[in-house]
């Protein structure tokens, strides 16, 4: 555990991260660490969500309350199902499949003794929670009439309802190992959930519909339409006379299950929604969406109450608490968030992007700071106030990577959609757009005297990953540079601009150095486990990687040799601050210093020496401040 194994360094990130307005940190402010300053990010009060329940290492699919209350049963695509304390937060138990398949539904038994999951592989299994066993499990044929998604529990336990994306919904009494087989949907089966007298079935599926079956017959009852996309999620109230679905067409419906006419259509959403639950008392709705939101819905008013934000990506599941006071989430984020959706509603105390944050880099000079996101634009940053200065916006395109030129008056960028502009920082324009790759642009470079841009893309051309070299006066591509067979991480110039180094992710030959004025490749060298490329500052024939330093003027026809401890190269240096491979942690000098809660974690960060930016998933960009250390 965190807080046994780093007390200091967790008291230090419960006053950092706390509130500002919030008891904790009026009592202890005079406590707060004096060498770390850090940008208004953080609430000024506490927001809805409870606690974050972080331990799944891919996706979380579903989660689900037992029926007390007192456990929160979680399903992910890292194979396993975890049980977790929702008031310690801590996990109780991990169900392991032997053969760690993806896990899609999780689902509790009405008396909470037993759990049913349903894994990618078509099987189900019956686990007992408290000993972490698996009771039973069945595996059904790997084709499509019989591929599963989704399992419900009968009200008496003695019967699972099962979605198949074969068209049918399948009433498994495992008991017996006995199927009953319901037949009507035209297309694939999202979701199954039974009435809570067990009288009654509903289904979603891909054909835009809700079917209400009689599980005793096998007879479809009634067929409810009106969704234009297909429906991911359907849920009954408590008192069995409405049911409620959600769709990809982003809205959610209640209708009446005895006339199948929709009483009622909800719009808020911006993106697919892909789960809903009723409150005990059947006043209150609550939604899931891949827009990374759930949302809380007044039935009486017919309006949105609440909208609660924190997680960064997609959220797949949304589970009321028995008592209605507690809502539990889950998302590809590797999540679990616990709510208390009748507090305040989250809040952002930097008003800045709107998704996710995916590059972050500084200037040269440090003053200022680049984040781009998914929300499709790049902001411009003063570290030092907190101000956004600048927005750079361009529609329809997520730039994935930015670079700032040697002079720090231009900003390049590349996009998903295969284009590079340059941008003016101060004024926020475009001044050039460049286009030519076909695949993604991961890495961008700026020649010394700013004169050339080289990129580096996935796109193939004789089955060799391209490099660009393009001439900023004319908007032209010089060069296209093709040599590397496996995807190229980073390109660097050499302080006089007459070479260009790129590097692969893998195999022999994966560096080359380039003649940028020919095109040429120059030689190949063979670099293990390179992941860092930059040439010296001051000599341009030393090329420094994360294994050692190359001495290019070296180079004969049998290679160069490495220098592992050569006295020049930055990489070699015990580094100063930096985010460690798990995102969790600031350290410094290779120890742990603070910790970051989940919600402050992102593979987008970048360090100018004392500062450490850190572009969030919630669209959120953190900014930290260290005094100088000796």
């Amino acid at each position: 555990m965190v807080i046994e194994n780093y007390p200091l360094q967790t008291y230090v990130s419960a006053l950092v991260f706390s509130p500002t307005q919030s008891l904790v940190r009026g009592q202890f402010r005079r406590e707060e660490p004096r060498w770390l300053a850090i940008n208004q990010i953080v609430d000024t009060e506490w927001s809805a969500c409870l606690t974050t329940l972080d331990g799944h290492d891919s996706a979380v699919r579903s989660v689900a309350w037992s029926p007390d209350g007192t456990r929160i049963a979680s399903a992910s695509w890292d194979g396993t199902v975890k049980i977790w304390d929702p008031v310690t937060s801590q996990c109780e138990t991990t169900l392991q499949q032997d053969d760690y398949d993806l896990i899609l539904c999780v689902a509790w038994s009405t008396d909470g003794t037993r759990l049913a999951s349903v894994s990618h592989n078509n099987t189900v299994r019956i686990w007992d929670p408290m000993t972490g066993r698996c009771e039973a499990a069945r595996t059904e044929p790997n084709y499509r009439s019989c591929r599963l998604r989704s399992v419900s529990w009968s009200p008496d336990g003695a019967l699972l309802a099962l979605a198949s994306i074969g068209y049918n919904v399948k009433i498994w009494d495992f008991v017996v190992d006995r199927y009953k087989i319901l037949r009507g949907h035209s297309k694939e089966v999202q979701c199954v959930a039974w009435s809570a007298d067990g009288s009654r079935l509903a289904s979603a599926s891909v054909d835009e519909s809700i079917r209400i079956w009689d599980p005793e017959t096998c007879q479809c009852e009634a067929v409810l339409r009106g969704h234009s996309e297909s429906v991911a999620s359907v849920a009954w109230s408590t008192d069995g006379t409405r049911i409620a679905s959600a769709s990809s067409d982003t809205t959610v419906k209640v209708w009446d299950p005895i006339t199948s006419q929709c009483t009622l259509t909800l719009h808020g959403h911006d993106s697919a929604v892909n789960s809903v639950a009723w409150s005990t008392d059947g006043r209150k709705i609550a939604s899931a969406s891949r827009d990374r939101t759930i949302r809380i819905w007044d039935l009486v008013a017919g309006q949105c109450e609440a909208t609660l934000h924190g997680h960064g990506l997609t959220v797949y599941s949304v589970a009321w608490s028995a008592d209605g006071t507690r809502l539990a989430s889950s998302s590809s984020d590797n999540t679990v968030k616990v709510w208390v959706p009748m507090s305040s509603p989250y809040r952002a105390a930097l008003d800045g992007h709107s998704k996710r944050v995916r590059y972050v880099n500084w200037s040269r000079d440090g003053n200022r700071l680049a984040s781009a996101s998914e929300d499709e634009t790049i902001r411009i940053w003063d570290p030092t106030t907190g101000q956004c200065k600048a927005i750079l916006q361009e529609d329809d395109t997520v730039n994935v990577v930015t670079q700032w030129s040697t002079d720090d008056t231009r900003l390049a960028s590349a996009s998903d959609d295969r284009i590079m502009q340059i941008w003016n920082p101060i004024t926020g324009e475009c001044e050039m757009t460049l286009g030519g790759h076909l695949d993604s642009v991961d890495s961008l470079a700026w020649s010394t005297d700013d004169t050339l841009l080289a990129s580096a893309s996935n796109d193939r051309t004789t089955n060799d990953t391209t490099i660009k070299i393009w001439d900023l006066a004319t908007g032209e591509c010089k060069h296209t540079l093709n040599g590397h067979s496996d995807p190229v991480w980073l390109v660097a110039w050499s302080i006089d601009s007459t070479r260009l180094a790129s590097v692969a992710s893998v195999g022999r030959d994966n560096v080359i150095i380039w003649d940028p004025v020919t095109g040429q490749c120059m030689s190949r060298l063979t670099v293990p486990d390179c992941t860092s490329l930059e040439f010296d500052s001051y000599q341009p024939d030393w090329l420094h990687t994360n294994a050692g330093t190359l001495d290019l003027g070296t180079l004969t026809e049998a290679g160069v040799s490495i220098v592992p401890s050569h006295p020049s190269n930055p990489l070699l240096r015990a580094p100063g601050y930096e985010i460690d491979a798990s995102w969790a942690w600031i350290r410094y000098r290779g120890e742990n210093l603070i910790w970051l809660p989940p919600d402050y974690r992102s593979e987008a960060s970048a360090v100018f020496g004392e500062k450490v930016a850190i572009g969030c998933r919630s669209g959120r960009v953190l900014i930290l401040r260290f005094s100088p250390r000796d």
